[in-house]
């Protein structure tokens, strides 16, 4: 959902291209939500410029899309009022357009965006785990305003926002591009022809592909899915939370055959790495001396100021377990990220 560089182009052509495959699923536009912060379609380095692609020589998924919230809108606030269905909230932002959910509703939630320990990133604010915990408990023990909630969370770090804090019989089932302590990867990178800005991420690549072919009359329960991502994903780990009695239910459970895996790999990158490669493939791909300069200035930039930040944290982690060493592990586990 997090817009502002190109190099975040790949989360968007995500959502783009979920929308397309709820619409081709069945799923009326008017009973779709979408919160994306939409400045990348025009940007001037858009490889494709007016459109966004998932795919090399893919569609444009931006065509069509019906965004209702979009720049700072795109914020947690909103995005949990939605799903609480508190319209009086949403009053005068974006569409309004809130989830009108009973104890008969089912409930999609897919989320793309940088993610850390125990968050979830919106562009100017973070999600904590306990603050959607809260929300999902208030929806199923107060309000009763969901049959089941599905989710799929492409974020690093996503399987920490719900290993030991979601419950298992609560109707909710999640499944995560990457395990607590990792990072999730992109996919379709390295293509010159796209200024090697990387096109999509690996996680939802392959859920979105595996539901476009669905409509040629396939069939993929979400345990059959997660089965098949977990092989495709390569680089991290597909984990699920939840209620695991949803696993045998899908989205299209009156089609034939199963399907078989996309194949989409060219270069995966870490998505924490993706400025860090994007740039020094622009210093590469300079055509002359002063772009290429300007290039690696900011390249350098970039290095230098993630060293700066891990040096930082470094002596803070050092500081605090001054007294304790054998905390040392503990701080520099799974939950602690230096970016």
């Amino acid at each position: 959902m997090k817009g502002r560089d190109v190099v975040v182009l790949h989360f968007l052509a995500d959502i783009c291209h979920s929308y397309h495959v709820m619409i081709a699923e069945g799923i009326p536009a008017h009973r779709i939500i979408v919160m994306m912060y939409d400045d990348i379609v025009n940007h001037p380095e858009n490889p494709t410029p007016g459109k966004l692609i998932n795919k090399p020589n893919g569609t444009d998924v931006y065509a069509g899309v019906k965004i209702d919230y979009r720049g700072k809108d795109v914020n947690p606030k909103n995005f949990l009022n939605i799903l609480k269905g508190n319209r009086t909230e949403l009053k005068g932002i974006g569409s309004g357009r809130v989830i009108e959910s009973d104890e008969n509703t089912n409930i999609f939630v897919y989320f793309a965006d940088h993610g850390g320990a125990l968050t979830l990133n919106f562009p100017d604010a973070s999600l904590y785990a306990d603050d959607l915990q809260h929300t999902l408990d208030e929806m199923f023990y107060t309000t009763n305003r969901y049959n089941k909630v599905i989710m799929y969370i492409e974020a690093c770090f996503s399987g920490s926002m719900f290993e030991g804090i979601l419950e298992e019989y609560t109707r909710v089932f999640v499944m995560t591009a990457a395990a607590r302590d990792e990072s999730s990867y992109l996919a379709y990178c390295n293509l010159p022809q796209y200024h090697n800005i990387c096109l999509g991420d690996a996680f939802s690549v392959s859920w979105l592909e595996r539901m476009d072919k669905e409509g040629k009359g396939t069939f993929d329960q979400f345990f059959h899915q997660y089965q098949g991502l977990r092989i495709e994903v390569r680089e991290s780990h597909v984990q699920i939370y939840g209620d695991f009695s949803i696993g045998p239910n899908a989205m299209t459970p009156n089609n034939k055959e199963l399907i078989s895996a996309p194949e989409y790999l060219t270069t995966s990158v870490s998505a924490r790495d993706v400025e860090l490669f994007y740039r020094q493939h622009k210093v590469s791909a300079a055509r002359d001396m002063e772009t290429k300069l300007a290039a690696q200035k900011d390249y350098d930039n970039l290095v230098e100021g993630r060293k700066i930040a891990d040096e930082l944290m470094e002596a803070i982690v050092t500081t605090a377990v001054a007294g304790a060493p054998h905390l040392r592990n503990a701080v520099n586990g799974p939950f602690c990220l230096l970016i």
